[in-house]
């Protein structure tokens, strides 16, 4: 990866990330707020404390998503060359390396949806600092957010 530019266009995909966790931190608190009117010891710091949780966690994973995978492009990339291929070498050679970046996307899932599920896990463990359906909401709105981002860079 272009070490500068490379910087560049991950600090501004965790700003997007991070500005539609905030934009969903608002409407959790909204339904919290709401909720709290009627049932007053729903609406605590603990609700805070899990959102920045959850929201911490998911800006994290989609930094190492977007490492891991830009690293294995790179390295694919590199080992290619600038040597012209007909089709069919490109073809070879693809087959025999593009597992290596299907690898390196798999082992980041599993990284992160671990990361993921321990997350839940402290927050249910610790439950006077953190609410766990708002830690939840965050790491469940990642798929969704991406996709938002995805449709505002369309237009």
């Amino acid at each position: 990866m272009n070490n500068t530019r490379g910087n560049y266009s991950l600090i501004r995909e965790l700003i997007w990330m991070l500005a539609g966790q905030l934009v969903i931190a608002g409407a959790v608190v909204g339904v919290y707020a709401i909720v709290g009117i009627f049932l007053p010891d729903v609406f605590t710091y603990r609700i805070f404390t899990g959102l920045a949780l959850g929201a911490f966690i998911s800006i994290a994973n989609y930094a190492v998503l977007n490492i891991t995978v830009n690293r294995a492009i790179d390295k694919f990339i590199a080992l290619r060359g600038t040597d012209e291929m007909d089709e069919e070498q490109a073809v070879e050679f693809a087959q025999k390396n593009a597992m290596a970046v299907q690898n390196a996307a798999t082992k980041s899932y599993i990284i992160r949806m671990a990361s993921m599920v321990a997350t839940l896990l402290v927050a249910f463990l610790l439950l006077k600092i953190f609410d766990p359906i708002a830690t939840a909401v965050p790491l469940l709105m990642f798929r969704p957010i991406l996709f938002v981002i995805g449709l505002i860079r369309k237009k």
